[in-house]
């Protein structure tokens, strides 16, 4: 499985390799009953300070930034702490991060190998998507349209 890449989001600003890459899951872990992104208490304390001195949600403070992505708020709302029940919610999650941070708290793999499988998963169910439609649109059989 080692030959297998994540498929990207972006590049990487001043990355000149052609590498794109994606934030890491941070991992889950059960916080007083809820099950919740590990929090950073640096980007906490961070996000506590500027609503105290501001008197405003720094989430509209971060809306208001064009360079700020869905992959960026969704690191975003990791780094704070997020619940993931709640996370599943949010406009800018995906269920590739929201079902691979699961499956490396639940399975014990790693986020390549969960973002892989979520992966796998989707392809296999497009290509089935895909066939039942062939077949009806140009009238074949599906086992005519595996390879040999």
């Amino acid at each position: 499985m080692a030959d297998k890449k994540i498929v990207p989001i972006r590049k990487a600003k001043g990355a000149s390799d052609g590498v794109d890459l994606k934030h890491p899951l941070q991992p889950l872990v059960l916080v007083e009953g809820t099950l919740r992104f590990k929090e950073n208490h640096a980007v906490n304390a961070l996000y506590e300070m500027v609503k105290e001195k501001t008197g405003q949600d720094p989430w509209h403070i971060i809306y208001g930034c064009p360079e700020v992505n869905k992959d960026d708020l969704r690191q975003f709302a990791q780094l704070i702490g997020y619940s993931h029940s709640g996370s599943g919610t949010l406009s800018y999650m995906d269920d590739e991060t929201w079902e691979a941070a699961l499956a490396v708290r639940d399975r014990g793999i790693s986020e390549l190998e969960a973002r892989n499988r979520y992966l796998e998963r989707r392809h296999a169910k497009m290509v089935k998507k895909l066939g039942a439609l062939a077949t009806h649109v140009f009238n074949v059989d599906i086992d005519d349209l595996e390879p040999r």
